[in-house]
């Protein structure tokens, strides 16, 4: 059955959704937060608000709270960075890991295509729930019925480093 639905998605020029265990996931936004971040302290609850209005099995919500790596001591930055990499490495993140290295802020998060792991919008802190809500489901949709690479979204406020 797998096989048919495979061929039927490469047929009509989708792309199956990454599994991760028992879940399936099209899209995964990640947020990169911290509690010394002011630019978090607005943008974490719209995104709280977007996440809570979409229970939606294909997104996957995840944040990275970088607190630490500026309030720990440095055995505590250390174990972060490392665990960092670790759990980048081993969710198949990696792209989306040396991107951060090349734009280490707080208060945006990147939308990606759960199969190929390729950007499709970024979101900032500036922009409403409502807009954020919207991105995020022109994204689903995008990955669900375009081929990788031609699913870009909104690319207007991700850093250079995740294009």
């Amino acid at each position: 059955m797998k096989r048919f639905l495979a061929a039927l998605f490469a047929f009509l020029g989708l792309s199956l959704p990454v599994q991760a265990g028992d879940r399936t996931f099209q899209v995964q936004v990640i947020n990169f937060s911290a509690e010394w971040c002011p630019v978090c302290r607005v943008f974490d609850p719209r995104l709280d608000e977007v996440m809570e209005s979409m229970p939606d099995p294909a997104i996957e919500w995840l944040t990275i709270d970088l607190t630490v790596t500026k309030d720990g001591s440095r055995e505590q930055k250390n174990a972060f960075w490392q665990g960092f990499y670790t759990d980048m490495h081993v969710a198949g993140l990696e792209r989306v890991h040396a991107a951060y290295n090349r734009y280490p802020y707080t208060g945006f998060a990147v939308v990606i295509a759960g199969d190929t792991k390729e950007t499709l919008a970024c979101l900032t802190g500036s922009q409403r729930a409502s807009d954020i809500r919207d991105i995020i489901q022109t994204a689903r949709s995008t990955v669900a019925s375009r081929a990788p690479g031609q699913r870009r979204v909104s690319l207007a406020s991700c850093p250079d480093a995740f294009l």
